[in-house]
């Protein structure tokens, strides 16, 4: 008697977990933020306008290196770099300044029955450049009553494709992201690629997880200055973004940070073994 007494207290303090499932088939469902992002990051008379195009179209095609120089090909004219606007700039100004703009992009936008348009839509410097947000307002909900295509959003897309250059993303057409507003969104990892002159139809499925705090397992719910929501892509996201800062005082550009904001000057670089002109910085604080 006393050993299985004994057996049932240690097993209370354990704190042992029951998982529970339960599906709901729910009436309406809040919609969640949409994001959009052009898979060339840089339009090509902006950066003319500028003066930038052949500074941007030889970083990437790995011409030029960190110091200014010509890493490829000595016999290819460098283009005179000591006036140029894009040391004044900082990496987020380069991408801002550059890339395609809404009121191009979005040629036709539809909620349900009602009609939106690029107002509708904010801008957000993520890692795969500048890219555009529908419904990214956590304090306002937008509800989805029924299934299907004609109670959601339709967008009709200008991808410019006569306005591609060089720059980080190969592709041609847009990306898109299903996500929850409180969190950043990883379009380069997750989202979804569209080519032009496709149709295309995103579904989806709510999922929602409930943990217990401990000692109930292991599930924490931490605060941090770097997000407002704690969920595990956050929390990787602003490891990696502090991490970076302690190895090489830098960090790249859609990062959440604290300190300083990163520039383009180009002094340290880390993160990378091969250039990468995202990850070119100098000390985040100066």
């Amino acid at each position: 008697m006393g050993i299985q007494i004994v057996e049932r207290i240690v097993h209370y303090y354990s704190y042992p977990v029951t998982v529970n499932v339960n599906v709901n088939f729910n009436k309406t469902l809040a919609f969640p933020a949409l994001t959009v992002c052009n898979q060339n990051a840089f339009r090509a008379t902006a950066t003319t306008e500028r003066n930038l195009y052949h500074f941007i179209e030889m970083v990437y095609s790995n011409r030029l290196d960190i110091n200014g120089s010509n890493s490829s090909n000595n016999n290819i004219q460098q283009p005179d770099l000591s006036n140029n606007e894009v040391w004044n700039l900082t990496l987020d100004d380069l991408f801002r300044f550059t890339a395609h703009r809404k009121e191009d992009l979005i040629v036709g936008c539809q909620w349900g029955t009602e009609p939106c348009g690029p107002e509708n839509f904010t801008e957000i410097l993520t890692d795969h450049g500048v890219c555009y947000t529908f419904n990214g307002d956590p304090d306002q909900l937008l509800w989805v009553t029924s299934a299907g295509a004609e109670h959601g959003l339709k967008l009709t897309l200008n991808v410019e494709q006569y306005e591609y250059m060089a720059g980080p993303n190969d592709a041609a057409g847009v990306k898109i992201l299903l996500h929850n507003k409180r969190e950043f969104p990883r379009v380069a990892e997750l989202g979804l690629a569209v080519s032009p002159g496709m149709h295309a139809y995103l579904g989806m499925q709510l999922l929602s997880i409930k943990n217990l705090p401990e000692p109930h397992g292991t599930c924490c719910s931490q605060e941090s200055p770097y997000y407002s929501r704690y969920s595990p892509e956050a929390c990787q996201l602003a490891c990696v973004s502090e991490r970076l800062g302690e190895l090489c005082g830098c960090r790249h550009m859609f990062m959440p940070h604290v300190h300083g904001l990163v520039t383009k000057q180009y002094e340290t670089f880390c993160g990378n073994k091969e250039p990468e002109p995202s990850f070119w910085c100098r000390d985040s604080s100066s």
